[in-house]
């Protein structure tokens, strides 16, 4: 399989121009005629082998993505750093989603595919509720844009290309891609380990609170322990003092006893002396 190069088409003729307005939970065109998804219903046609221009709105709330063919940036972003850095014109995409403009207008070369394929919002929950569309790609199947893939020298598909590159920076095949040079032995330093960055408040917030929960269930902790004990204590005291009382009450009674026994004897000792003496 061969793949057409990324080349720049923003002078190129356009054969078909389609309008995208992305509002949830439809698609609309330019009428504009809004789309639900239906597997039977087609929405949109464009032809093979073409440059076509694509009208994209409000994918400033919903990202626009297309299957099979990628697309090319006209227009920079014209909001923060991040935007101008990312949104270039001239840039290749497949899902266009710009939080600071809801506008922008692309181009697509049509390779080789033809039949249907889909549009949708790439929130997911979005297509599932409708945000999808199809769109069929019309002619005969295998037909290229010969512009992408340069003269007869350079073509991957002989007999077909007869004009340039569109852009003669852009590769025409894999073999004008010179090897990277290896040095044997490396002369390159080590890498350095990278660095942590450091945390930030909210994680330090979090590692005091977690510090501060542990702590507090160790306390809880030893807490319960000394309650514990202290309570073992009081126990071990009362059960000391219940002992002590039953030893003293067993040795009273012990002691009444032997008293008891002590006085019969004496008393029998007195009666039979006194028999002897009469």
């Amino acid at each position: 399989m061969l793949w057409a190069d990324l080349v720049d088409l923003r002078e190129q003729k356009v054969a078909k121009n389609l309008t995208f307005a992305m509002t949830y939970p439809t698609i609309s065109n330019a009428t504009p005629y809004p789309f639900s998804y239906d597997p039977k219903e087609i929405g949109y046609t464009l032809p093979v082998g073409k440059v076509v221009g694509l009208d994209l709105s409000r994918v400033n709330g919903h990202p626009f993505h297309i299957h099979i063919n990628p697309f090319q940036l006209t227009k920079n972003g014209m909001g923060d750093q991040w935007e101008k850095d990312w949104f270039q014109s001239g840039d290749w995409q497949d899902t266009m989603f710009n939080p600071k403009s809801g506008d922008q207008r692309v181009l697509m070369q049509t390779d080789f595919f033809t039949g249907p394929t889909v549009v949708h919002c790439h929130i997911l929950e979005h297509e599932d509720d409708g945000m999808m569309v199809q769109v069929n790609f019309t002619g005969k199947e295998g037909t290229r844009y010969p512009p992408a893939y340069g003269d007869t020298k350079t073509c991957r598909v002989m007999d077909t290309c007869t004009t340039p590159l569109i852009d003669q920076k852009c590769y025409s095949s894999s073999n004008m891609v010179k090897p990277a040079k290896i040095t044997t032995p490396s002369t390159c330093p080590p890498a350095s380990p990278p660095s942590l960055p450091p945390p930030t408040y909210e994680a330090t917030a979090f590692l005091a609170d977690k510090a501060t929960a542990e702590a507090h269930k160790w306390k809880v902790a030893a807490t319960t322990a000394t309650v514990e004990t202290n309570t073992w204590k009081v126990t071990a005291v009362a059960l000391g003092v219940v002992l002590a009382a039953v030893l003293l009450l067993v040795a009273a009674v012990f002691l009444a006893m032997r008293g008891t026994a002590n006085s019969g004897a004496a008393a029998s000792g007195a009666g039979a002396g006194g028999a002897e003496m009469m």
